[in-house]
């Protein structure tokens, strides 16, 4: 993750001593090392954690950099991975952006990150919108199961379930896990949503190329490219008994603020409200009985 003080670099800003495609490689090979030691070290693997992971155990004097000398020996003893020297010098060359000589965990991971993320598919907007119905109506589906339901087009909701740290910010194994897993997840199979579409999901919502996504971020991105809470989806309309065809539009008599603020709580809690409002009313009722009499009113005799 790249501090939010200073604006993320993109792909395009760095040197390249070596094709794009060299460079990846490198951390490819860098990516296919780390679950074996993670696991040595009993931690969990992640695309934008292990450089901090390695970091943190290389920089024996705590202050959060290193060399090109400390950078290729940890290659070579701690991931033991075999790289040609030009290409570890031309990847170097790449992630040491300001010519410092000295990397931060911040630099390294995210320069690793850009080469992976240039490779991922750039898709059209109307790819994106069909996969944020897919992701909105599998949310609407598998989370009711769990008794904690996600409103359609409750993209907040759906952070929170993607959020599994909850940190306020997602990363790409955060969204992958959910979309994949089952009870509590979207239980999505390749058939239904392809991991080139996740990629390419994730590339277009991490339109700074930070490496993680804010709740900012992905509410914009999906407020324009998702259905929204007044939008209801098909799959959404069929849970709820709606024509498809030409029958009656959902809440037809409202504006769109006034739809919107409709739709802002889930079926059960608009329930319970109108319940305690129906048990307020024989106390109310009671009460101008009382006054009646008190006053002789005519027929309260």
């Amino acid at each position: 993750m790249v501090s939010e003080a200073i604006k993320p670099t993109t792909h395009a800003a760095h040197e390249q001593l070596a094709s794009t495609e060299v460079l990846r490689g490198v951390v490819l090979q860098m990516h296919e090392a780390f679950p074996k030691v993670c696991l040595a070290w009993n931690l969990k693997s992640s695309m934008n954690k292990n450089w901090k992971i390695l970091f943190e155990r290389l920089d024996t004097d705590g202050s959060g950099r290193l060399d090109y000398d400390e950078f290729a020996g940890a290659l070579a003893e701690v991931l033991k991975i075999d790289v040609p020297e030009d290409h570890l010098k031309a990847l170097w060359a790449y992630v040491d952006h300001d010519k410092s000589a000295l990397v931060s965990i911040e630099e390294f991971q995210h320069a690793c990150y850009l080469l992976l993320l240039d490779e991922w598919p750039t898709l059209g907007e109307d790819r994106l919108s069909s996969i944020c119905v897919v992701i909105n109506d599998a949310a609407v589906h598998e989370f009711s199961k769990e008794g904690s339901g996600v409103m359609s087009g409750n993209w907040f909701q759906i952070f929170n379930k993607f959020d599994t740290d909850e940190s306020g910010r997602l990363g790409f194994e955060e969204l992958e896990g959910v979309a994949r897993m089952r009870d509590p997840g979207l239980n999505l199979a390749q058939k239904d949503l392809s991991t080139h579409d996740l990629k390419g999901l994730w590339k277009a919502i991490d339109a700074d190329c930070s490496g993680d996504v804010t709740v900012d971020e992905y509410m914009h991105f999906m407020k324009a490219h998702g259905p929204q809470m007044h939008q209801l989806t098909d799959y959404s309309k069929k849970m709820r008994g709606i024509s498809l065809g030409e029958g009656p539009k959902v809440l037809p008599d409202l504006n769109d603020e006034e739809r919107e603020a409709a739709e802002a709580l889930p079926v059960a809690a608009l329930r319970w409200v109108v319940l305690r409002m129906h048990d307020a009313f024989p106390k109310i009722c009671l009460a101008r009985v009382s006054a009646s009499f008190d006053r002789g009113d005519p027929g309260t005799a």
